[in-house]
């Protein structure tokens, strides 16, 4: 079994076990909305807000989410964690591609004590999503809810809680660019006639000098 599964295992067994938080979570994306051109690169992040600073327990130990998105306007080319599960041999992540859909997960190994450190204010940012848009149209940004996971701190039986935070969307508006301008037809004439006034003055400043010898630049010695 590879380690993915073994750490997902884990984590819908927790879930399966544990107790929803009371506290209101809300999962949602940053920048909520984007506005880009065709072409363009850009990153959106995605974390969970409304922990309570004050209470040891609350706190974010792992996540597996699908974010979906319209593969016709935008293409994921990067993917990255947060530092506030850990980093390093500290915890277990991964993603995976399809059309539209990214799904990431990440699995912390910290006790908790040590997570809280990581994670003193009310919001964890889980990662981040590098984009490039790829026509003109406006794209959601969405959990898919039937594949979203989330736990937190181990209770007194060292089951992790289950958390249950609401979703918030996101979206990216894409325009096309400005198209290259094209000549008006004044203006093709004028730099038409231009092109002729300096191709005839050219041909007069170089044509061979017929006249007295050391006048004609173009006559050597012989």
């Amino acid at each position: 079994m590879s380690i993915r599964y073994w750490a997902l295992g884990l984590l819908a067994l927790w879930g399966s076990f544990g107790v929803a938080l009371a506290a209101p979570l809300l999962m949602f994306f940053t920048p909520g909305s984007t506005t880009v051109t065709v072409g363009d690169s850009f990153v959106v992040d995605f974390a969970i807000t409304g922990l309570n600073p004050a209470l040891q327990s609350d706190i974010i130990s792992a996540f597996d989410v699908d974010v979906v998105f319209d593969p016709t306007l935008l293409s994921v080319t990067g993917i990255s964690f947060g530092s506030q599960l850990g980093v390093g041999a500290d915890q277990i992540s991964g993603s995976s591609l399809t059309s539209g859909v990214a799904d990431l997960y990440q699995f912390s190994l910290l006790p908790d004590a040590d997570l809280k450190l990581q994670q003193p204010g009310v919001t964890v940012t889980l990662g981040s999503l590098n984009f490039i848009a790829l026509a003109a149209g406006t794209s959601a940004l969405d959990f898919e809810s039937l594949m979203q996971t989330v736990s937190g701190a181990l209770d007194s039986n060292s089951i992790a809680t289950l958390l249950t935070p609401d979703t918030q969307s996101g979206s990216v508006t894409i325009h096309a660019g400005q198209a290259a301008s094209v000549p008006e037809p004044t203006t093709l004439l004028l730099l038409g006639i231009g092109l002729i006034f300096l191709a005839s003055h050219r041909q007069r400043r170089y044509h061979p000098y017929t006249g007295d010898s050391k006048n004609n630049l173009w006559e050597r010695p012989l």
